[in-house]
């Protein structure tokens, strides 16, 4: 069911996915929801700005959707 959702993140970038590994490695499963979110966001901003965002809210361990929507 989870690897579904990160085939899909993975196409973003990898920066992308090691973020959502990790964020539901921390959150468990009430992270399958903030995948859903991430993906909705990939449709509507750029690549790049989704992995710059991934790749600061990682270093932070911020596994928060609202993070990524900040940043």
């Amino acid at each position: 069911m989870i690897a579904d959702p990160y085939r899909k993140l993975a196409a973003i970038g990898p920066k992308t996915r090691q973020w959502a590994e990790a964020m539901i490695q921390a959150r468990g499963v009430e992270g399958v929801r903030v995948l859903v979110g991430l993906k909705a966001l990939a449709g509507k901003h750029a690549t790049e700005t989704l992995e710059n965002a991934c790749e600061t809210a990682l270093s932070h361990a911020a596994y928060r959707l609202r993070t990524i929507r900040q940043l």
